[in-house]
């Protein structure tokens, strides 16, 4: 059915507005076919338009039944629109161009943007910018985070955009853990490897002080840092040690992930070796809490999880609390069905600093069993929690 829009204003979004609708409406027509007749409302822009139209009309002119629309209505309708965007260059198979906006961004996922010009080609790494969380671009490594709303927005239709999203870090990782104002010496106290996509570098709970990280084997240049977490902030590498690529890690009982940019190297075409991401979880000497349920069917309490796994090189105490031990009157724990082990508390503990021969052996090697005794209005419940104490 024919269409027949009503021009009027000074176009689509100001200057350059005839050769835009020239250019949407014949794209328009090879896809759907369809006959279009454009009227024009407004003198001024009659001369203009005309020219850019007139083929079209001449040629689609002959119509027996017409409907009238808008331009903003017929710019709005989602034929119109998917062919109203930016253009891509490089870019992830997920992501998507859309009208002034990238599409299909990963949640969780950090982001670099390059604005090319109109012909796709740009070498000015001021145009390599940072999505922040609402969408929009930042210069600077601090402004980026994960994007909130799933795209990047605020963008010309007229340019080339190529994004890359952070790569996992992976490799072979150099860790130090030092006490108080000791700094790496190029002894590092363990090495990790992490050869996967998306995997996180975990490390226990640090014996001593302070971890740090060498970074020296995965940059050419040294990079901006920033981290992203318990404490969000720009990274500074150590002056004072004998690596140029040292940075102090989070503490104990922290997740944190750590975004590269080596702006000396900036990406090329599909290549982000120059952006990357690094998660780290470092283990906590804290508290374990254990949940005991029950289970009204059988008349005994059931624990979740009912098997925990240590460590023994891990040398650190663990503590394991019933967590809703309101529920209770009283709480006893029995080791290896000894009575006379019997400690009444809401919580047992676990010295692995201690010699394998105190609490009753528990740190040694193997499976140990505890019972958890819970009283409610004089009634006991009992169940079985499995200690696995592993090298």
């Amino acid at each position: 059915m024919p269409l027949v829009i009503l021009y009027y204003k000074s176009g689509l979004y100001g200057k350059g507005a005839v050769k835009k609708v020239k250019i949407i409406i014949k794209n328009y027509l090879k896809k759907t076919k369809k006959c279009i007749i454009i009227i024009v409302v407004r003198y001024i822009l009659f001369k203009s338009l005309l020219s850019s139209v007139l083929c079209i009309i001449m040629a689609f002119c002959v119509c027996a039944c017409l409907e009238p629309i808008l331009v903003k209505e017929f710019l709005e309708n989602p034929e119109i629109q998917d062919m109203i965007k930016v253009k891509l260059q490089y870019f992830p198979s997920d992501i998507k161009a859309g009208n002034q906006k990238i599409t299909g961004l990963n949640l969780e996922k950090y982001y670099l943007v390059e604005t090319l010009n109109e012909t796709g080609s740009s070498n000015d790494p001021r145009n390599f910018k940072f999505v922040k969380t609402d969408g929009t671009l930042g210069g600077l490594l601090s402004d980026v985070n994960k994007v909130t709303g799933g795209e990047v927005k605020g963008l010309n239709n007229k340019l080339f955009y190529s994004i890359w999203e952070a790569a996992p870090l992976k490799g072979e990782f150099l860790v130090y853990n030092l006490d108080g104002d000791e700094v790496p010496d190029g002894t590092p106290s363990e090495e990790y490897v992490i050869e996967d996509e998306d995997i996180v570098l975990n490390l226990p709970a640090p014996i001593l002080e302070n971890y740090y990280l060498d970074l020296s084997q995965f940059f050419t240049s040294e990079p901006q840092v920033v981290k992203r977490g318990i404490n969000s902030a720009t990274v500074e590498f150590l002056t004072n040690a004998d690596s140029d690529y040292i940075i102090k890690l989070e503490g104990e009982g922290t997740t944190t992930e750590y975004i590269f940019y080596d702006a000396a190297n900036p990406p090329v075409e599909k290549d982000s070796k120059s952006f990357k991401v690094l998660k780290v979880a470092i283990g906590s000497k804290g508290e374990l809490i254990l949940s005991i349920l029950f289970d009204i069917k059988d008349g005994k309490a059931k624990l979740n999880p009912s098997t925990l796994t240590f460590s023994q090189s891990d040398l650190n105490i663990k503590t394991i609390n019933i967590e809703n031990f309101n529920d209770f009157s009283s709480l006893e724990w029995i080791v290896g069905g000894d009575e006379n082990t019997a400690i009444t508390s809401n919580s047992f503990s676990i010295d692995f600093n201690e010699n394998s021969s105190y609490n009753n052996g528990l740190n040694a090697k193997g499976k140990h069993y505890i019972t958890v005794v819970g009283i409610i209005n004089t009634v006991p419940y009992s169940a079985i929690l499995e200690i696995v104490i592993e090298d």
